[in-house]
């Protein structure tokens, strides 16, 4: 499950759909898995689709062509969630880019509207994976644009298996901390059962996030939910794994490419 599906709709003035593969690193880094494993790519198509029959239409072409399943967003939800919190907000803060107080139009930087879209989001991939999901399935969440996902799954399908992975930095626990729903995206993390990160660094960053905004009891193994105060733990009564991942790449296709002629 990632915030963008693999592959891009283009659409002509007549109002034909073209599919075409895309291109990025979470793409590349999941295509040495899918040679391996079967899955359901569940995510955004990137664009806005007002019509049922238009998204009956894309959703077909999508499950046949490409075993994809698309989220669908409104205009407004998906711009306050991707441009305004994800990239806005997130992002930056991830990467120790310090957050302005003010915006040009003079409003405060946090505006609590990004905050409730990026939920909505988050909302709508849960509504469209639950609808799939089948006893034993294994749901793998990528990146920041979902933290809360792992938390709505868990109260859909309380036996549910996810794990989370994060495909940038996380910050120091004091950077983290000045973002007015860090407590929040913690929650909504820790219900995977397996968490993931690049190196040492960011998996130690995040167990301090834990520890010092939630009281939770951290070790090298992962954060042990239960250990909280009373609200935390009858949220969280179980043990989230965590664990050190370097992302690679699929060298074959590498090689394959420099076989071919130009």
């Amino acid at each position: 499950v990632s915030n963008r599906l693999p592959v891009t709709l283009n659409f002509s003035d007549d109002g034909t759909v073209t599919y075409s593969t895309s291109s990025g690193g979470l793409v590349s880094a999941l295509a040495g898995v899918m040679k391996e494993m079967p899955f359901l790519w569940v995510g955004w198509t990137g664009a806005f689709v007002s019509t049922k029959e238009s998204q009956e239409e894309i959703k077909s072409r999508l499950s046949d062509e490409f075993n994809n399943v698309p989220v669908f967003l409104t205009e407004s939800v998906a711009d306050l969630f991707y441009n305004g919190f994800c990239n806005d907000i997130l992002w930056p803060l991830f990467h120790y880019v310090p957050l302005p107080v003010l915006n040009t139009q003079g409003e405060r930087k946090f505006d609590p509207k990004f905050w409730t879209a990026y939920r909505v989001a988050n909302s709508e991939f849960a509504k469209v994976i639950t609808s799939i999901y089948q006893p034993g399935d294994l749901v793998w969440v990528q990146d920041y644009h979902l933290m809360m996902l792992p938390s709505l799954l868990r109260q859909a399908i309380p036996d549910i298996r996810t794990g989370f992975f994060l495909h940038t930095p996380f910050p120091s626990s004091d950077v983290f901390s000045v973002l007015p729903v860090a407590s929040s995206l913690l929650r909504g993390v820790l219900e995977a059962d397996l968490i993931g990160f690049h190196t040492y660094d960011y998996a130690h960053h995040f167990l301090s996030a834990c520890s010092r905004l939630l009281g939770l009891e951290c070790s090298h193994k992962g954060v042990d939910c239960s250990s909280g105060d009373s609200e935390v733990s009858e949220q969280l009564p179980h043990f989230s794994h965590v664990g050190i991942f370097p992302i690679g790449i699929d060298p074959s296709s590498f090689h394959k490419a420099l076989e071919t002629k130009a």
